[in-house]
């Protein structure tokens, strides 16, 4: 969300965009708003979740509720692992993105769903992002028979970079600013860097 001052330019009225002084600020005051109008749903799962496309709003989250897991940032940019209810109780988890400047932090990107796991029978990351193929912004929390071993995860794209981060409170978080192309295939390895399994991704 971004906090909107209006103010008188020449006689006119423009509205001027103000970051927030902290990112953390930005994702909070963005997730808590009401949720916006879905472009696209997809049809419930047996657990009556649905995917969903949206622009604007927010997802009604109780800011009291909010759990900042894990972040990792270049500079200018930030990716955040947010955890969250909202007001009706249903829990969350999403990866916020978060853009700053001498002006403040803003919202520029988020993905996630439901807190529910899909069941695997071995180690996967249940990825969310967005950005590509210009860049890359994304991650997930590592679930799955066997997750509890993992350590690092890596990312190899069709073109592009390969993206590795350390699994932290179960999660790994990748960003870069360079052209990757998809779809990629996701590598989790224990702590001793033996390959526990891989898959595709995105």
């Amino acid at each position: 969300m971004l906090v909107l001052a209006r103010k008188a330019v020449r006689g006119q009225n423009c509205l001027e965009a103000m970051g927030y002084p902290d990112p953390r600020q930005a994702i909070v005051a963005q997730l808590a708003q009401p949720r916006g109008k879905p472009l696209w749903q997809s049809a419930p799962s047996p657990g009556g979740w649905r995917r969903a496309i949206s622009r604007g709003g927010g997802h009604d989250a109780d800011p009291d509720t909010m759990r900042f897991v894990k972040q990792r940032g270049i500079p200018g940019h930030e990716l955040h692992a947010v955890a969250f209810a909202d007001r009706d109780g249903r829990n969350y988890r999403f990866l916020v993105g978060v853009v700053g400047d001498a002006s403040g932090w803003e919202v520029k990107g988020l993905a996630g769903g439901g807190a529910g796991d899909p069941p695997r029978d071995q180690p996967w990351v249940n990825f969310c992002g967005w950005g590509w193929p210009r860049s890359f912004r994304g991650g997930g929390w590592v679930i799955g028979n066997g997750s509890r071993a993992a350590a690092r995860v890596r990312l190899h794209f069709r073109r592009g970079p390969m993206l590795e981060d350390t699994v932290d409170d179960g999660v790994a978080l990748l960003i870069a600013d360079a052209r990757v192309d998809v779809p990629a295939t996701a590598e989790i390895l224990d702590a001793k860097g033996s390959l526990l399994t891989s898959h595709s991704a995105f």
